[in-house]
């Protein structure tokens, strides 16, 4: 948006400069016309006047001074209001917005450690944290760090399953970002690759603040890296 405020800007002055050059040096319309691209109908319009008083007018350069400042200066305001509107205050971290976005990363587990008070395996309370280095893409550069604890909430020795309560905490360097979710798992077993899991964003800190939507996660091939797509809004 800046960008085009100052386009506008420079186009504000050239049209002063043809109407300066019509008024004041009495060029004809038709020169200067061709000189700055545009057709005499434009020219006539730049002068605010009738067209059959165009060369008859008598401007003073003191008059015709004011009115370009009074151009120039409405046009600056209309520009400094539009920017304040669009962009917000200088100090803003993002801009809020109703368009889902998406955003895919990858995060490779760096350790598990598995809290198992009584010591009789997976059972109700346990407690499993893992922690993750996230990264754009596979096997890239990491950008952030996450923090994963799933409780076993249910344990259904019939179809030999457990439930766990997740919660996991995304640290990136300007900012949090916070999810839950559930996962069933088979008993004894390890999640295999091709898993999927969906998790709530549920809020954040920093530049997403405001942070609301869904992420779908895959457990990839080497069983340690899962691919996570976030669909988002920022309110």
């Amino acid at each position: 948006v800046p960008s085009l405020m100052i386009v506008e800007l420079i186009v504000m002055e050239q049209r002063c400069q043809a109407l300066s050059l019509v008024i004041q040096d009495g060029e004809s319309v038709v020169e200067v016309a061709r000189r700055f691209g545009v057709s005499r109908q434009t020219v006539h319009l730049l002068g605010l006047l009738p067209l059959q008083h165009q060369r008859k007018a008598e401007k003073t350069k003191g008059e015709f001074v004011k009115l370009r400042r009074t151009a120039m200066s409405t046009f600056v305001s209309i520009a400094l209001v539009t920017l304040t509107a669009v962009g917000g205050s200088s100090g803003a971290t993002a801009a809020p917005s109703d368009n889902p976005k998406t955003l895919t990363t990858y995060t490779t587990t760096d350790s598990v450690i598995v809290v198992d008070p009584d010591g009789a395996g997976l059972d109700h309370g346990d407690i499993v944290h893992r922690k993750g280095n996230i990264s754009l893409t596979r096997g890239g550069k990491v950008i952030g760090v996450s923090y994963t604890q799933a409780e076993v909430v249910y344990v259904d020795k019939t179809n030999a399953t457990d439930v766990r309560s997740l919660s996991i905490q995304a640290v990136y360097p300007k900012g949090q970002v916070f999810y839950v979710g559930l996962a069933e798992v088979k008993l004894g077993e390890l999640v295999r690759p091709g898993y999927k899991l969906e998790f709530t964003i549920v809020g954040g800190t920093g530049i997403y603040a405001g942070i609301q939507g869904t992420v779908v996660s895959t457990l990839l091939s080497d069983g340690v890296t899962t691919k996570s797509k976030s669909t988002y809004t920022l309110k």
